[in-house]
């Protein structure tokens, strides 16, 4: 049932900015995907900039009103990033020019299907913008939701790190992996899939991570 798996889902939209990682077929996908439908059903006036270097995941969004950007190569992820750098800027200059967060303003989401790839492809363009964002993103109600399949600090600026509120880690081989996403052993003595640890402001938990599958009328 869809009230089952509501609070996991809905509880990660409170979150600042949020890292999904895992070995290929570890369920990045069903988290991202469930995230995602949640915020649409949850928060309809929500937008999203996706991006989607492995042109998978997230492509069946672009149909969607929410979707306020779709960027599926690194030069596009850049032009996308630039301009959600340029909201923030902009969300600033408003609390700034008034005296008031941004109350009324819609929460933007910038999800990543596939971090490393762009980090490997466009590095030098890509980490100040994603770092910029991760520090300021919070108060203007923009939110970083990632996922890699690398978490070494090759593929993971630690400057963008280290803003990460929320740290998700699915199925790793070795302990030294669990340790970069939830700075501890443990993601390597999960099964392949369906079990995380969520690492954030209320410590770790050992998660079941549900499937989330809403009625198909609403996206049509």
């Amino acid at each position: 049932m869809i009230i089952d798996v509501f609070d996991f889902y809905s509880d990660l939209m409170n979150e600042d900015h949020i890292l999904i990682a895992g070995t290929t077929g570890s369920g990045k996908s069903v988290i991202i995907n469930g995230f995602i439908k949640t915020a649409m059903l949850v928060d309809s006036s929500a937008r999203f900039y996706l991006i989607d270097p492995q042109k998978v995941e997230l492509v069946e969004y672009n149909k969607y009103a929410a979707t306020a950007g779709y960027a599926d190569t690194p030069k596009k992820a850049v032009t996308l990033l630039k301009q959600a750098s340029q909201l923030m800027d902009n969300r600033y200059e408003i609390m700034r020019r008034e005296g008031l967060s941004i109350t009324n303003a819609c929460n933007i989401f910038i999800v990543i299907d596939g971090l490393a790839i762009l980090i490997e492809n466009a590095r030098k363009q890509l980490e100040p913008l994603l770092t910029r964002i991760s520090q300021r993103g919070r108060a203007a109600k923009i939110h970083l939701v990632m996922t890699t399949h690398s978490p070494t600090s090759d593929f993971l600026p630690p400057a963008v790190r280290e803003n990460l509120s929320c740290r998700i880690a699915l199925r790793y081989t070795t302990a030294i992996e669990s340790r970069n996403i939830i700075d501890q052993k443990g993601a390597e003595t999960l099964p392949k899939y369906g079990e995380c640890y969520k690492l954030n402001s209320e410590g770790l938990q050992r998660m079941v991570v549900p499937l989330f599958e809403p009625p198909k009328e609403l996206f049509r």
